[in-house]
């Protein structure tokens, strides 16, 4: 849960919101407030450069940046000839970024350069966090950051002009998340002139790490003060979210579109038990982040009749990308803008599983001065596919021309097991291959792997009971033959580890996700086989 330990930190969190909930926007101001941010790009990398890194004695860009001879001085010249991210791009070949090994490791372990350094070192000194929260915990481990609500102030544009492009502003919202994500969504809203008509949450109010607690549910009901009445907080297990289908459903009685801030994986169960209920969601809409976008998925989505708008964010970064309206499924299921003013992506060649094939692993600096993170070419595990081009849509005149598509994860699994399987079929396997050959529905089949007492590590096929029988060994042997087909080496199925299948519901994160892969954690057992 965010994590407020004193009352100090209570008032502090009380005030604040008090205060940032009395903001106000329009269409207009977001958009200018966007480009007066985008005008001063490089004046922000910069006091941000000199502020947190340079400043900081200890901190791993500063000695990075040390290591490459590139002082501020000179960072400062690299900058006025070189756009950002061609800048960013030669500090990169210079050696200037972190590995996600390397962030999480707190070591760097290179030739002719070793240091170790903490996880504060990587915090913005110029930033103090309102509260704490965690990730969604796609590897079972969550990630914490903090969150500033001027970081919040900072990122309020961004969500209205979305919601502006997509003819979603007036629409009637509601949240489906945990409390540590739902609480920014919950507060931002209302200032956008539609507070949340409901709040359904994704895991158990009293989750320890994903919930709220008491003090925090009763500090948001001082949101009174400044006018706004903010819905109470309903548990909906994401294995049975009808109630949040049927609140989108009643939407079709209204004049108002229903929009639903959520997880990919929540909203498919949402299209899944409002079909087998027989209720039209086409007056519904998803805000989607935390998780990809796949084809399967979207189509999923084109058969329910609902619209999507996928977004990339990150708690150490803030918003990254949000979905372009002109944008094609046929070209990408999941095109967004980058908002080049909060924060900065370049791409590289990247070797994974073992050198067996090579992705476009994104690098991320951050821009703000409010962000609790400092990044400077970081990994995130993510990869994807970056591109600058002229679409024609409001993103696009407003100067954001940068688009991101077609965002995957190389970090989920770690042993060198996977190494031997994992490969770019892998999700249209498990989402679409799988369940055409077998009877099923996208979101049926889940891989997990779970280390074992010994060291080593074993992978695990999970099939969703509501599948019909099936035979274990078939599922099996059919799998394993497309993975070697993947790798291009059909005769090489015999070769690949021993995957145990077996009838189990797909195993969700602390944060509610249900992913097409997933990693069991140390303290967490994996899912007794089911008849």
């Amino acid at each position: 849960m965010p994590k407020i330990r004193t009352a100090q930190e209570l008032a502090r969190f009380g005030f604040g919101m008090l205060a940032f909930l009395g903001r106000r926007t329009t269409p207009a101001r977001d958009r200018q407030a966007i480009q007066a941010m985008l005008r001063r790009r490089t004046e922000a990398f910069l006091a941000l450069m000199a502020g947190a890194v340079y400043a900081v004695p200890q901190s791993p860009y500063r000695r990075l940046l040390q290591a490459a001879g590139c002082e501020f001085a000179d960072l400062q010249r690299l900058v006025v000839t070189q756009e950002l991210e061609e800048a960013l791009q030669t500090l990169q070949r210079a050696g200037v970024y972190l590995t996600t090994r390397e962030l999480r490791s707190g070591v760097v372990d290179r030739p002719g350069l070793a240091f170790e350094f903490t996880p504060e070192d990587v915090e913005n000194p110029m930033s103090i966090p309102h509260f704490r929260s965690a990730s969604g915990g796609s590897t079972g481990q969550p990630r914490t950051a903090g969150v500033s609500f001027q970081a919040m102030a900072d990122w309020l544009p961004h969500t209205g002009f979305m919601l502006h492009v997509h003819g979603l502003r007036n629409a009637e919202m509601a949240i489906y998340q945990p409390g540590k994500i739902a609480l920014q969504n919950l507060l931002t809203l209302p200032a956008l002139g539609s507070p949340p008509a409901r709040w359904f949450s994704i895991v158990p109010l009293s989750d320890r790490q994903h919930g709220l607690s008491g003090p925090m549910l009763r500090l948001l009901g001082l949101s009174r003060l400044r006018g706004v009445r903010l819905p109470a907080p309903e548990f909906v297990p994401v294995d049975n979210p009808l109630p949040v289908a049927q609140w989108i459903a009643a939407g079709a009685r209204g004049r108002r579109a229903r929009m639903v801030f959520t997880y990919p994986s929540a909203a498919l169960a949402i299209c899944r038990v409002a079909a087998e209920a027989g209720l039209d969601l086409r007056a519904g809409a998803f805000s989607l982040t935390g998780e990809a976008v796949t084809p399967a998925r979207r189509e999923i989505f084109r058969q329910a009749g609902v619209k999507i708008v996928p977004r990339f964010a990150m708690s150490e970064v803030g918003h990254v990308a949000s979905a372009c309206p002109a944008s094609s499924s046929r070209d990408a299921p999941d095109d967004m803008h980058v908002w080049q003013d909060l924060c900065a992506l370049i791409s590289y060649r990247r070797p994974v599983a073992g050198g067996l094939y090579e992705v476009d692993g994104l690098l991320f600096t951050t821009l703000l001065l409010s962000t609790s993170k400092v990044w400077l070419n970081t990994e995130s595990d993510d990869f994807g596919t970056l591109r600058t081009c002229d679409c024609g849509c409001e993103f696009d005149q407003l100067g954001l021309r940068q688009h991101l598509s077609h965002v995957s994860s190389f970090g989920k699994f770690t042993s060198d097991v996977w190494a031997q399987v994992i490969n770019p079929r892998i999700l249209p396997l498990l989402e679409e291959t799988l369940p055409r050959r077998f009877g099923a529905q996208t979101g049926q089949f889940q891989l997990v792997e779970e280390p074992l007492q010994d060291g080593q590590r074993r992978l695990m096929l999970l099939i969703d009971p509501k599948v019909g029988d099936v035979d274990p060994q078939q599922v099996e042997a059919f799998f394993k033959a497309q993975l070697a087909a993947g790798l291009g080496t059909p005769d090489a199925s015999g070769a690949l580890p021993r995957i145990e299948v077996r009838r189990a519901v797909p195993i969700g994160t602390p944060g509610g996700k249900v992913m097409p892969y997933y990693q069991v954690s140390m303290w967490r057992q994996a899912p007794a086989a089911r008849a």
